[in-house]
């Protein structure tokens, strides 16, 4: 038989790790991997660093055309204009057609964008690509006067990157009571506001932008800042091409092979969801380690072999403005809270019928790892010893993990 011919549509960290998963499962398929992106597969966690300086371009490039190579990847750009799942074609935008026998969806997400009365819409930025990221460089040149619209994750890290390349006019505006939703619970999110406030940024809180007047934000409730950039975090939202008969809501829905509704087609990343049995809801996919997993489950699949995704805790780490944090399972909500702070260290510990379910390090982040590894677990015995960074994590996950991580 000839070899398989399999065709991932996206470059990002999920289409990426399709691939890969894929060539280690058939070594005698045909792997094409489709984009539109300019540059290779790069970190966009680290875009803030890139903006400041902090990292090169090579330094976020992720993958090396050495690593296609050795991988035997074929790379086309182009753009999607059409699916045709019974002939299995994908149509590009200059008139290819592509065939495939199994065909991934990785092509992630784009940056929501609210519009305002007042203001051209080409001059309002939205942070996520490296596109992006590369005209707000250029617009810090002229050292401007910065209003963020999103008071997330995103925002507050991009925050941080300004103030420490020394833009001194930055203000914040988010449209909830508090910051850094969903990672810091409400007394954390006001110690962090209290600090970036000192350093003299400003943060309007429960506002949001009703018009612009040239160089000035009108808010809806009458207050008033003047700016020169106007960049927006303020989510993302799931794309992927038209295909009849894909079952989709937010994202695309897919099961924990990464599977969709159609035969030969699977999909992987942002432009997903995944039916949460816990919640009993279906939930986007946002954290770049779930992006990793679930390429590395469809890519198995689709190249003819069985690995699904487990249930595992959330895990992710990062900066928000500039504190680094992990975040673990789910350290906010009812049940038995542990914590501890000195200076600008946080650690929340979270306990529910005595079984560990998340914790928070802000800043002073050891143990991270071995804490993961320990979600589930009764550490009820324990009690506040959980949340001081001196608990010998190690001795209950079994393992010494420090070395690799935190």
């Amino acid at each position: 038989m000839p070899p398989r011919n399999l065709l991932i549509i996206g470059n990002g960290v999920a289409g990426v790790s399709a691939a890969q998963q894929a060539r280690q499962t058939d070594p005698d398929c045909r792997i094409t991997l489709l984009h539109k992106e300019n540059y290779p597969f790069y970190y966009r966690s680290s875009l803030t660093e890139w903006i400041t300086g902090e990292l090169t371009s090579e330094n976020i490039t992720a993958r090396t055309d050495s690593f296609y190579h050795a991988m035997q990847i074929q790379n086309i750009s182009g753009t999607v204009t059409g699916v045709l799942p019974q002939e299995k074609i994908v149509q590009l935008q200059n008139g290819r057609e592509l065939n495939y026998d199994a065909l991934c969806i990785a092509t992630g997400a784009k940056a929501n964008k609210i519009l305002y009365d007042g203001i051209d819409e080409n001059s309002i930025l939205t942070y996520r690509t490296k596109d992006d990221a590369e005209r707000i460089k250029l617009e810090f040149l002229n050292e401007p006067r910065v209003l963020i619209v999103g008071g997330g994750v995103l925002g507050l890290e991009l925050a941080g990157g300004l103030q420490r390349l020394g833009i001194e006019d930055v203000a914040i505006t988010e449209y909830m009571g508090h910051i850094a939703r969903p990672i810091l619970d409400e007394g954390l999110a006001r110690w962090l506001e209290a600090k970036i406030r000192k350093e003299g940024y400003k943060i309007y809180l429960d506002e949001t932008i009703d018009h612009i007047e040239q160089d000035e934000a009108i808010f809806k409730s009458g207050k008033t800042h003047h700016f020169d950039l106007l960049i927006e975090s303020v989510g993302i939202t799931p794309t992927y091409p038209n295909i009849p008969g894909l079952e989709t809501r937010k994202g695309i829905r897919i099961d924990p092979h990464g599977r969709t509704n159609l035969e030969n087609i699977y999909a992987c990343g942002d432009c997903t969801e995944m039916f949460n049995e816990t919640t009993g809801e279906w939930q986007t996919t946002r954290i770049w380690y779930d992006c990793a997993r679930q390429g590395r489950a469809a890519g198995t699949a689709m190249a003819g072999g069985a690995k699904p995704i487990k249930k595992q805790a959330v895990f992710n780490c990062s900066y928000i403005y500039n504190e680094k944090y992990s975040y673990i399972g789910e350290p906010h909500g009812e049940g038995d809270i542990y914590r501890y702070q000195h200076n600008d260290a946080h650690r929340k510990i979270h306990l529910v019928n005595g079984r560990l379910v998340g914790a928070l390090l802000i800043n002073d982040r050891h143990g991270t790892t071995p804490i993961y590894a320990c979600v589930g677990k009764n550490l009820e015995e324990f009690g506040e010893d959980l949340a001081h960074p001196d608990f010998d994590w190690n001795a209950i996950s079994g393992q010494d993990w420090d070395y690799r991580f935190f």
